[in-house]
């Protein structure tokens, strides 16, 4: 299960149905984000089979340069992402889903 109480850390052995909840979470996005030219990445420790994991999905969504970055922001808004800001030329810009299943 993927879930995590904010403010907390729990590490579990890795879970094959991971790599499903990110395949079916980046269909979601890619519909809402398409025209964009994004790439949606699964990354941190759930992305790595037998790693133990915090169970929370990280996923890194990128746009072409020339893509319209508020429109992106504002669709993931939608999708029920909350926008945490920009953190920079090495952070990009920060989204968690509210609910705390999915982090990106």
């Amino acid at each position: 299960m993927l879930r995590l109480k904010h403010g907390t850390v729990r590490l579990v052995d890795h879970d094959p149905s991971w790599s499903r909840a990110f395949e079916s979470e980046r269909a979601r996005i890619t519909g809402d984000l398409e025209g964009l030219g994004c790439r949606i990445e699964h990354i941190g420790s759930t992305a790595v089979a037998g790693l133990r994991a915090k169970p929370i999905l990280d996923i890194a969504v990128s746009i072409r340069e020339s893509a319209d970055v508020d429109t992106c922001v504002s669709r993931l808004r939608r999708l029920g992402y909350e926008d945490r800001g920009d953190a920079g030329q090495d952070g990009g810009h920060v989204f968690v889903r509210g609910d705390c299943d999915v982090r990106s």
